[in-house]
């Protein structure tokens, strides 16, 4: 049986092998409302512009998406509460 860091390296992979080369940018570990009681930490955020026709337009960031993911390893690491932030607009749990 895989370790659970290479489950989580694995799962990772498969993310960004999605988000990458899909006119999107995107970026791990991503910090949300740094400072306060809330603050919390997103694995993978990735942006997708709205692009009508294939190009860019005025209103291509806003009215663009962004989409959450959250990976969890195991059952302990999803029981934990920690990462659950389904903020985007699209949210993803990748198990």
């Amino acid at each position: 049986m895989e370790s659970r860091k290479e489950v989580t390296r694995c799962l990772s992979e498969l993310v960004e092998k999605r988000i990458t080369g899909r006119n999107m940018v995107w970026s791990r570990e991503v910090p949300f409302d740094k400072g306060t009681s809330y603050e919390r930490r997103v694995d993978y955020v990735a942006f997708r512009p709205f692009m009508p026709e294939q190009r860019l337009e005025p209103s291509s960031l806003e009215l663009g998406t962004f989409e959450f993911y959250e990976i969890k390893s195991c059952i302990a690491d999803f029981e934990s509460g920690h990462g659950l932030t389904f903020e985007g607009d699209e949210n993803y749990l990748v198990t």
